[in-house]
């Protein structure tokens, strides 16, 4: 059993969770596009140990780790009920990552 298994697995045991919510004040996954299901359910499960913070950052269009099993849609079946929950997810308007006309073509 690989180690993300077995952190999931443990994240259950009482003494684990009291430790967490003690310890994490911030959770925050970057390149969240990139998230295989069993990062989302470890993602999923340490989020209410750090309910005032907690940052999901990601561009569905840059995933590319498909080939270890990660998958965008989670990405998007996390963020699409955000507005009902009165949550709206930030957007930036402009691209850090590369010039404008690399972006453009």
């Amino acid at each position: 059993m690989d180690q993300e298994q077995q952190l999931l697995q443990v994240l259950v045991l009482p003494s684990v969770k009291e430790v967490i919510e003690e310890e994490l004040d911030l959770l925050m996954v970057d390149e969240f596009q990139d998230t295989s299901p069993i990062q989302l359910a470890l993602f999923t499960r340490l989020r209410p140990s750090a309910p005032a913070m907690w940052v999901w950052v990601g561009d569905v269009k840059q995933a590319i780790y498909g080939f270890r099993g990660s998958d965008s849609e989670p990405m998007s079946a996390v963020i699409d009920p955000l507005p009902k929950a009165g949550v709206v997810p930030e957007v930036l308007s402009r691209s850090w990552r590369s010039r404008p006309s690399l972006v453009h073509l």
